[in-house]
């Protein structure tokens, strides 16, 4: 008895899913359309067939045109090319609330005027004497450990999640991929993107622990939040989810198009990558 028939075969994972690379996609459904239209001048059903034909190899192999990657690298300006690096489903930190919903009042820094002064309001970090830099308070890198293991343990990411983006909201969680990203959705829009796990757990335990410390934490807008968890993760020194080292230093990104550097936080038991962000935006900070 034959077995069933399957595209498995046809698939090539390294240009499909998480590792589709969208300009190329782009050109090659371009090609598609270009090749379906000539050939419906003839006969229009089979233009339709070469259109469906040539969509169904972009969606299983990444492309339809091989060496589609050195002409798209070649002759795409890099500005295009970075536009469609970005263009992610979701959001790389949590959305902001709508403008209605926004706190008026703005008597006080803020985490967007500045991060350095409402964390040391909180007692999170402090002035490093053996260098030109901040640390973490001893007090809050106990708290915040231990806020991220009972988050961890007794699964209330959802109730944490809450203090984050300070919205009433349903939110969803989807962290069920191969890639081990987390996202966050309510019932009409993307609300955030984590690296990882343990990324997800570092912001959420920040975001309890800052609020208890900082009594502006209410009024603050999410983008003022997520600067402020976001930025505390270059100080955790082991991992959230499974407890190991956790190191900092330069890797490079590459897609079949283009590459970045970029300078990464990294459990080395795990791999989980823990913050992550283009080498010019952290050397400007």
């Amino acid at each position: 008895m034959c077995s069933a028939f399957s595209l498995d075969r046809f698939r090539r994972p390294e240009y499909t899913g998480e590792n589709r690379c969208l300009p190329c996609t782009a050109t090659n459904v371009g090609i598609a359309a270009v090749a379906g239209a000539v050939v419906a001048l003839v006969w229009p059903p089979a233009g339709a067939g070469v259109l469906a034909f040539g969509l169904l190899a972009i969606y299983l192999r990444g492309y339809l045109v091989p060496g589609t990657p050195t002409f798209t690298r070649r002759y795409f300006p890099e500005p295009v090319l970075r536009a469609f690096d970005k263009a992610d489903s979701y959001p790389t930190t949590p959305t902001d609330r709508p403008a209605a919903d926004r706190p008026t009042e703005a008597s006080e820094p803020t985490l967007l005027d500045d991060p350095e002064a409402v964390l040391s309001a909180a007692d999170a970090v402090e002035p490093d004497p053996e260098a030109d830099d901040l640390r973490l308070t001893p007090a809050f890198r106990t708290a915040w450990h231990e806020r991220i293991d009972r988050i961890r343990t007794e699964g209330t990411e959802k109730r944490a999640l809450q203090t984050l983006l300070g919205i009433d909201e349903a939110v969803h969680l989807d962290d069920e991929n191969p890639d081990g990203v987390v996202m966050a959705h309510t019932e009409t829009r993307p609300v955030g993107y984590w690296e990882s796990r343990a990324a997800f757990l570092a912001d959420l335990a920040a975001a309890v622990e800052l609020s208890s410390r900082y009594d502006g934490w209410g009024r603050l807008p999410v983008e003022g939040r997520s600067q402020a968890v976001n930025g505390l993760r270059v100080f955790l020194d082991r991992c959230p989810t499974c407890g190991g080292e956790v190191v900092f230093g330069e890797s490079t990104v590459r897609s079949c198009c283009r590459s970045h550097d970029v300078l990464a936080v990294s459990c080395v038991a795990c791999g989980a990558r823990i913050l992550e962000v283009d080498a010019p935006e952290m050397e400007s900070r």
